[in-house]
């Protein structure tokens, strides 16, 4: 599991107990919230099972929807530590030991390499540190990479069966 804390940011959001940030219109703060809760939900499971049992797969979908929702709909307002917490906890929930979903973890990958390749530093540190965005491009990057491979591929042509005939 990645080191939440060594991320200096990430770290701020854990250190403030999750305390909603200034500035926010009235449904950006809501949907901090249904993430917390469903976040939460999560973290209990995790707390209450040995690490080898797999989180229902309702609440691993409800909490990777709400994180991408409440990432995708931020406002400017929205300090680096929560975009970024909001992205690592949608990845968590879609990596191939909990949801196994290419479509949270292309989207997770996307964000953190993609449009936020700052995100990540020096790649050495990152792993020293267990930094999470690192982790967490280690986790799902190899299998986003061979899906996008993949679906670029020309399709195979038709078999050919007895007599050339399809």
């Amino acid at each position: 599991m990645p080191n939440y804390m060594a991320d200096p940011e990430i770290r701020s959001v854990l250190e403030s107990r999750f305390a909603m940030p200034a500035d926010l219109d009235p449904a950006e703060v809501e949907r901090l919230r249904e993430f917390l809760r469903c976040d939460q939900v999560l973290e209990r499971f995790y707390r209450e099972n040995p690490a080898s049992v797999r989180p229902p797969k309702d609440d691993l979908e409800a909490a990777a929807e709400s994180a991408m929702a409440a990432y995708d709909q931020r406002s400017e307002h929205l300090p680096l530590g929560w975009q970024k917490f909001l992205v690592l906890q949608a990845g968590v929930a879609g990596c191939p030991d909990n949801l196994d979903s290419a479509q949270v973890q292309d989207w997770a990958y996307t964000k953190v390499t993609e449009e936020n390749p700052g995100w990540l530093g020096d790649f050495d540190e990152d792993v020293d540190r267990d930094k999470p965005m690192r982790w967490l491009t280690q986790v799902i990057g190899g299998g986003v990479l061979m899906r996008r491979q993949l679906m670029q591929l020309p399709a195979p042509p038709p078999k050919r069966r007895w007599f050339g005939r399809q």
